[in-house]
């Protein structure tokens, strides 16, 4: 009977990665390599997005009924700080 030995494999070719393509409506797509659309995101493009002024008077108000909605917790000044500015913008841009 004839003896039989393992080969060991070539390495593996690294796979392509995903390539995000930009539709005409602002929307960005993750094309697979065979034109599959995996998934989208909306995305404004900064040429077109309209600039926001926000005072920092609103964004304090804002912040501050975040922190009295979360039971006036300490230490998460920051995150309300930018969730406030994030609706407030999200608001003026509607």
């Amino acid at each position: 009977m004839a003896e039989t030995t393992k080969t060991s494999r070539a390495p593996t070719k690294p796979r392509k990665t995903a390539a995000k393509k930009a539709a005409p409506n602002g929307k960005t797509a993750t094309v697979a390599e065979g034109g599959a659309t995996i998934g989208a995101t909306n995305q404004i493009d900064p040429g077109q997005a309209k600039p926001v002024s926000l005072s920092r008077e609103e964004i304090a108000k804002l912040a501050h009924q975040y922190y009295i909605d979360r039971g006036r917790q300490h230490g998460r000044h920051e995150e309300d700080w930018y969730r406030a500015e994030q609706e407030l913008k999200h608001r003026h841009a509607s």
